[in-house]
């Protein structure tokens, strides 16, 4: 389902409803326009072409910022390392006990 409302300015924008709670904010952007997420998070569009946008992305350094197919890869590493550190906590505890 979608909705346009109004936002800030006269300017519709449109919201798609999905997963239940979750809202996705569809915005129209331009070369050099910006978004901000945030106090502290600008999201810019730096070139577009011909089925293709690139973007430029300023965040703090705690902020983690990866590209989705790669978030998915790094969750599973992160997951794999805390499980073998938890391993070689529980043998350590074995050894000493």
């Amino acid at each position: 389902m979608t909705q346009q409302v109004e936002y800030l300015t006269n300017n519709p924008i449109l919201i798609n409803e999905f997963k239940g709670d979750e809202i996705m904010l569809v915005l129209t952007r331009k070369k050099s326009e910006m978004i901000q997420i945030g106090e502290n998070i600008v999201v810019k569009v730096i070139r577009t072409g011909k089925g293709h946008v690139k973007l430029g992305i300023e965040a703090p350094a705690d902020v983690r910022v990866l590209r989705a197919e790669l978030c998915d890869e790094a969750c599973e590493l992160e997951n794999a390392e805390a499980e073998l550190e938890s391993e070689e906590k529980t043998q350590l505890t074995l050894s000493v006990a």
